[in-house]
Order: C-alpha cells, then structure tokens, then sequence
C-alpha cells in the first residue's frame, strides 16, 4: 500500500528519459537547487510537470524524435507507445540519418532529406558499386495511398532505357520498417532543383536541358 506499481510502461517512461539524456546531454528534470528535499522535488516534477519539448525541437539530431520521446514521458501511462512501435520509429530515424539499408548498401552520403522523399547515396557491398536510393520518407510512408503512388511510379522507371535516366536495378522494402525504396543507378553531380536557381535567368540554358 502507497508503494508505486512497476509496469511495463514504466520501462517506457524510464527508456525516454534515456533517450533524452543521450540526445541532450542533461535530463529532462532538474531539482531546484534551493528544495529542502531534492529527491522529493525531482519526483513530483516528474510527476506534475510536461517536459520541456522544445528543447528538442531545436536540436537539429533531435527535433524529429521530440514526438516520441513525448509520447514516452506521458503521464498517463496507457498513452505510451509500446516497445515495437518505438523500436520502428527509432529504426526509421537511423535510416534517415544514414547507416546500413538492407543486407548490402551501406550509405556514404545523405543527398536529400525532406519532404516527400530520402535519397541517398550507398555502396553496394554485394556488386562493389556504387548505387542511389530513393526512399519514401516515414511520415508519407504512414500514408497507404502515398505508398502505393511511390510504388507505382517506381515501377515505371524499369520500363525506361534512357542514357540521361538512371537505370533501375531493384524495388524493395527495408525489412523492419517496411519503408519501399528504389536502388537506382547512381549519377554524380548536382540535382535540377539545386541548379534551378541559377538557371532559373536564362530559359534558354532551362530548355537545352529539358529538350535532351
């Protein structure tokens, strides 16, 4: 009696906080300096008071885990997402960021990480080349109609045989997130929407390219 419950959402509570301190450096709670009882200052902070979001959402590495790791402070406990779910949401940041897609492509360099679309630039380690991979970004994945739009449309590229088009070498989905991606061949240089701007002046420059 009076004594708290340990539940699996504690756990959850307890792994945000972690997650918290390691992308910050420092805990979410402090308590006052000047408290007569530390301890029992830090707990009810715990207990009363909502985490301070925005910090997060002002570190760059951070601000796309702020829901989250939110979501794993609640104070209700039944609002905490579970164990799969957080290790999906963490697994699609990695990707994200960079790391390993697949069993064999290991990126080198993150090209494009907004909106709509992830691309990515990755080692094939199985045919030693080097490769493009066009992702569908989380949030648009969490849309079944906008993966089915990607997944069509990626389809079409296999149909293409153009010198000026990247060949299409497969279509396939990250094993724990499913995300669908496109390994395509990789064309060095800089993308029509970087040099936009700069040709945006000179039409006819923006036509020559168009027309080949």
């Amino acid at each position: 009696s009076g004594q708290l419950k340990l539940t699996p959402e504690t756990d959850i509570y307890a792994l945000g906080i972690i997650l918290w301190e390691l992308l910050t450096g420092k805990p979410p709670f402090l308590p006052d300096p000047g408290s007569p009882d530390p301890f029992l200052d830090l707990a009810n902070r715990h207990k009363q008071m909502a985490p301070p979001l925005d910090l997060l959402e002002q570190l760059s590495h951070a601000g796309p885990l702020s829901w989250l790791i939110g979501s794993m402070l609640a104070k209700d406990p039944t609002c905490r997402p579970e164990i799969p779910f957080i290790a999906k949401c963490l697994r699609e940041e990695l990707l994200a960021q960079g790391g390993r897609i697949g069993e064999r492509y290991d990126v080198t360099e993150v090209i494009q990480r907004q909106g709509m679309i992830h691309f990515f630039k990755a080692r094939d380690q199985v045919l030693n080349r080097t490769i493009a991979i066009k992702m569908l970004s989380p949030d648009y994945a969490r849309d079944p109609e906008k993966t089915e739009i990607f997944l069509k449309r990626g389809g079409k590229f296999a149909h293409i045989h153009h010198p000026l088009v990247p060949t299409l070498h497969s279509l396939e989905r990250e094993a724990t997130t499913h995300l669908p991606y496109l390994v395509k061949e990789y064309f060095p240089g800089q993308s029509l929407a970087t040099l936009y701007p700069f040709l945006q002046p000179h039409p006819e420059r923006l036509l020559k390219i168009f027309q080949q």
